[in-house]
């Protein structure tokens, strides 16, 4: 079973076996006609089973993953960057590190998402969870919290 795969069945281990649990991954992939891969297939089968969040582990986050659930501790914070975009409006972006045993990983704010650094609601040392979108960065994979995303 491959780590994404793992981490997927740790979450449901005390519900179901290993074997069964591939066996049912097998099926939603073959039941999807090969529309999802297996890591999609085992977050199904994990909710099936009544995981309400699967929170990946944050040296498993790869940038083709898109969508990522994650916790993990603030380890730096940014200065505040303001830019001017194409339409002639302000952006602001601040970028954390957040780290958990397996690994870190940059988290980008974007916008008023930043006033949560500004005001000190969010801070070095504090534990967070995460939604949002995994991509390829400057320096590597990085998490954007954008409209969609969430803390």
């Amino acid at each position: 079973m491959d780590q994404q795969l793992l981490e997927i069945y740790r979450q449901v281990a005390d519900q179901i076996s290993e074997q069964d649990f591939l066996a049912r991954v097998e099926e939603k992939v073959a039941l999807m006609a090969g529309l999802c891969d297996g890591r999609t297939a085992a977050m199904l089968v994990a909710r099936d089973l009544g995981s309400s969040e699967l929170l990946t582990k944050i040296g498993s986050i790869r940038p083709e993953m898109g969508n990522v659930s994650f916790a993990g501790r603030v380890v730096s914070v940014s200065e505040v960057r303001e830019f001017s975009r194409s339409d002639g409006s302000l952006g602001r972006v601040v970028n954390m590190t957040l780290a958990d045993e397996t690994g870190s990983v940059c988290l980008a704010l974007w916008d008023e998402n930043v006033e949560l650094v500004r005001s000190g609601d969010l801070r070095v040392d504090q534990c967070l969870k995460v939604r949002g979108l995994a991509r390829e960065g400057y320096a590597g994979t990085e998490v954007s919290l954008g409209r969609g995303g969430g803390l």
